[in-house]
């Protein structure tokens, strides 16, 4: 999911920024080791499964974990246990997709933008504005598209998909002005990832896109280094952006789904039977997600406003306004995404 954990905006310098991200790299390789060794089994004889993810004990990707475990233990009578590790405390999620490779981590939750370097098939989830709402990206997963996708993620990172998650549908909040066309956005310093599909997106709203990490973007907007972030109302929460931001727009402009996965290696060391009680299991912990996203996502908005931030809802008409101006996007990225009729497909999803 990308949030860093902090309870307000950090406080220590760069070089003890640093000095943490050490430290926390030495932890999580200390536990991945750990996890290793212990792989195997437990003393009691089960099979012992680890549930990695970068969220905290509170998140919906907790609530992914935690359904998964339940089940997959009451489904197989103890025959497999789950062990879970939050917070990133097995790393960051280019570490956990690397770590279902390795065999340090055997199933997660994890964010598409964090796969798509290895699974370039899903930058076509990345392209501004193709997706109506959230129920409508979850359809396309349930489809040919989505087949598609799992099999790209089952050849490349040796995982399979049990089921599709979301941290919901991003807003655009900022220090500046409220906005409700793409001309509110001329000249504002929008936070964005290194994705160039994001760059361009918001080069083509008329936007400064900037890179910046972040677990420094609430010291960024507080200096003025950016203006905005592109996000999820449920971190501009956990986060405490509300503090210093003022505008939050409604706009859909992505979905950022999240697959449950299991690493095939996990699956193998298991029997059929219990192959299939994980299959089900992963396919609950979707759901479970999905519910206490939406729930976590409905008491933000509520939030926002009780903390003077206003928030700004479009009409169909306004938010045409944005789809048309990033056309240009659309003719860049076409191609390397997939193709015309392949996006077609997706947008004619119902």
């Amino acid at each position: 999911m990308r949030r860093d954990q902090q309870d307000s905006a950090p406080a220590w310098p760069s070089a003890g920024r640093a000095a943490k991200r050490g430290l926390a790299a030495c932890a999580a390789a200390v536990l991945a080791l750990s996890a290793v060794s212990c792989s195997a089994g437990s003393d009691s004889g089960a099979i012992i499964l680890k549930f990695a993810h970068d969220s905290p004990p509170t998140s919906p990707y907790q609530a992914a974990a935690e359904t998964f475990k339940e089940q997959v233990e009451q489904g197989t009578n103890g025959r497999v246990e789950v062990k879970i590790f939050p917070s990133a405390q097995l790393g960051e999620e280019d570490v956990v997709i690397n770590g279902l490779q390795s065999g340090a981590v055997d199933a997660t939750i994890v964010n598409v933008p964090s796969l798509e370097p290895t699974v370039k098939e899903l930058q076509l989830f990345f392209m501004p504005f193709l997706f109506q709402n959230e129920d409508q990206a979850l359809r396309v997963t349930e489809g040919p598209v989505g087949e598609r996708m799992e099999q790209a993620i089952s050849q490349k990172v040796g995982a399979e998909t049990l089921g599709w998650g979301s941290i919901g549908e991003a807003v655009l909040a900022n220090t500046v002005r409220a906005v409700s066309s793409p001309a509110d956005m001329h000249g504002l310093k929008i936070r964005t990832s290194t994705s160039s599909i994001a760059t361009d997106t918001y080069k083509a709203l008329g936007a400064l896109p900037t890179q910046l990490a972040f677990g420094e973007v609430y010291q960024g907007l507080q200096s003025g280094i950016v203006d905005g972030l592109d996000s999820g109302s449920v971190d501009l929460v956990d986060m405490k952006f509300y503090q210093v931001l003022n505008h939050v727009t409604l706009l859909r402009q992505f979905v950022r789904l999240a697959p449950v996965l299991v690493s095939q290696n996990a699956l193998d060391k298991v029997s059929a039977e219990d192959q299939q009680i994980i299959r089900d299991a992963g396919k609950a912990a979707a759901e479970a997600e999905l519910a206490e996203d939406k729930s976590q996502s409905e008491e933000a908005l509520k939030t926002l406003p009780d903390n003077g931030v206003q928030v700004t809802e479009l009409t169909d008409e306004q938010r045409q306004v944005f789809i048309d101006a990033v056309a240009p996007v659309y003719d860049q990225y076409a191609e390397a995404v997939g193709g015309r009729d392949l996006i077609e497909q997706v947008r004619q999803t119902s």
